[in-house]
């Protein structure tokens, strides 16, 4: 049996996190074999915690049943399970746990090592890299670092998280990123950059949907206090929903975070919105199966949403709802508009859409979430963004010097 190449990946997302959840356990159920959960080991303390995942049971699916025999993967997620404790996590316990990763590490012996975003978790793999020498491929799917960075002389930054990130790009076999923005940003900094989007898993993809006059709008995605700009968006559209939506049309908010007290106040007197509060992620698509139109306002024109790949949209497109969504960031490159979804470049203009929505006929709509699922499953599902993945990999594997004598597997 031809030798697995270990390839490690590592988060300071928690398992209940998109970052992690979506990115790397997705990504992983579609590049490796099934493995036995069992296996796993986790170590936990009161403020944070390590958790070692083997991965999911990969799908039946052609991508997982070829490669099999190639990869082994190991996730390591450092990372408290919500942000509000996670921004609480003393300088010690950060040491700690970055000790322990790093011994995860040394058990793991990973021949090439991927490290999602640089953070408080990044001085294990920093180190582990500097003394062993894997492949090392940096994945940069959201900005970690503040908004209002001043550019200082000899090419540094106001920001010390940004300045480590330029150099771990100038260092790794790969840079991956999430969106066009995030492309051009650190393009200068690597020779290798690819863009994979943070692809979902096409389990109980819904083909068979039957579209109606659209009634009922969803929006799904977290609210947390680190992020306030995502709840003051969203307040945004509630209001203009309240004062301009048509009243026949009904409001699913899918949320979680610490910022869902402050969403009930919000919306308390309000009949026609529901808010369904810390659903599971494979109830998720029980509840959007019963919308129409999925949406994505964001209209702040900040780094932090032009970096974001929106998995929101991919959960949209998956489920057959007619996505609405702004022109801000990568959006506006995954909808073409009256082609698989519809592009509004204001909160007036979106809220005009929705409501001309509302009076057409379900089977005009058909072709739009044909094309919008057709998208889905060509680019952004999680076999899709796999393949390219393990392109990536074997490139990494071939250019990596402590594994030139491990057998490459091509697609």
């Amino acid at each position: 049996m031809t030798e697995k190449n270990k390839i490690l990946f590592y988060s300071r997302e928690g398992n209940a996190q998109a970052g992690f959840e979506v990115r790397t356990l997705d990504i992983i159920s579609e590049i490796e074999a099934p493995r036995d959960k069992s296996r796993g080991s986790s170590v936990r303390s009161e403020a944070s915690q390590l958790d070692l995942w083997p991965s999911p049971a990969a799908s039946n699916g052609e991508c997982g049943q070829r490669i099999k025999e190639h990869f082994q993967c190991l996730a390591v997620s450092f990372s408290a399970f919500n942000k509000s404790r996670q921004n609480t996590i003393s300088f010690w316990n950060k040491i700690i746990f970055n000790i322990k990763a790093f011994i995860s590490f040394l058990k793991f012996k990973p021949d090439i090592l991927v490290l999602q975003r640089v953070n408080y978790h990044t001085p294990a793999a920093l180190l582990y890299f500097l003394l062993y020498r894997p492949g090392l491929i940096l994945d940069i799917d959201d900005w970690e670092f503040r908004e209002n960075i001043k550019k200082y002389p000899f090419g540094f930054s106001s920001s010390i998280t940004e300045n480590l990130t330029r150099f771990i790009c100038k260092s790794a076999d790969y840079v991956i990123v999430s969106s066009e923005f995030l492309m051009e940003y650190f393009k200068p900094y690597s020779k290798k950059i690819e863009k994979i989007p943070s692809g979902i898993s096409g389990k109980n993809f819904y083909a068979g949907k039957k579209i109606t006059t659209p009634r009922r709008i969803v929006w799904c995605g977290s609210l947390d206090a680190g992020r306030y700009e995502t709840f003051e968006e969203l307040r945004r559209f509630i209001e203009a929903f309240i004062e301009s939506c048509s009243k026949e049309l009904e409001l699913y908010l899918i949320a979680r975070g610490d910022l869902i007290s402050e969403l009930e106040n919000l919306v308390k007197n309000v009949s026609r919105i529901r808010i369904f509060e810390n659903i599971k992620r494979e109830e998720v698509q029980a509840i959007l199966k019963e919308c129409n139109i999925g949406i994505y306002p964001v209209f702040r024109d900040t780094y932090f949403f032009k970096s974001k790949s929106p998995v929101k949209i991919f959960e949209y497109m998956k489920a057959g709802l007619i996505p609405v969504v702004s022109d801000i960031g990568e959006s506006k490159y995954i909808i073409e508009n009256e082609i698989n979804g519809y592009v509004a470049g204001s909160l007036q203009d979106m809220v005009e859409t929705i409501n001309k929505l509302s009076k057409m006929d379900g089977l005009k709509l058909s072709t739009i979430v044909k094309n919008s699922q057709k998208t889905f499953l060509s680019e952004y599902s999680a076999k899709t963004c796999a393949i390219k993945w393990i392109n990536i990999l074997n490139s990494c594997l071939m250019t990596t010097a402590v594994n030139e004598e491990h057998k490459v597997f091509k697609i």
